[in-house]
């Protein structure tokens, strides 16, 4: 059975741990060109993930650097209409991480992002998952 803790174990133990780094402002932002993608910012809010950060404020987490993100999205988003035509799929992803006292990582959020279907000058459109309650 995959849980979350076992997905943040793997991402730390997998080819490439170190693009997993401190999460500088929340929500994260895009350094895409908006003239030409449109609004690639992230959709997840606080609510998606304050009932999971043990008793901190985004703030406080942020403050204390206890907020990581995996973040593909840039560097994905602007090849995902051509990865997607042919049969690989993906998506540009984020996947914020809470830093707990014990030195584990603890899933908060996934974020999965396509282009708009009618051209990327409309933005990203995105799903919001968080972790499941059992």
């Amino acid at each position: 059975m995959r849980t979350d803790e076992e997905f943040a174990r793997e991402m730390l133990a997998g080819v490439n741990p170190v693009i997993i780094h401190l999460l500088q402002e929340f929500p994260p932002t895009s350094n895409l060109d908006p003239k030409v993608y449109g609004n690639q910012n992230s959709a997840i809010t606080e609510e998606h993930i304050e009932h999971n950060l043990e008793g901190l404020t985004v703030e406080e987490a942020l403050r204390t650097n206890k907020l990581f993100i995996l973040d593909h999205h840039d560097s994905l988003m602007s090849y995902l209409q051509r990865i997607n035509t042919m049969k690989t799929k993906t998506y540009a992803s984020r996947t914020i991480l809470l830093l707990r006292n014990d030195g584990t990582l603890k899933l908060l959020v996934i974020e999965l992002s396509l282009p708009h279907l009618n051209g990327d000058p409309l933005g990203a459109v995105s799903k919001v998952y968080t972790p499941a309650e059992h």
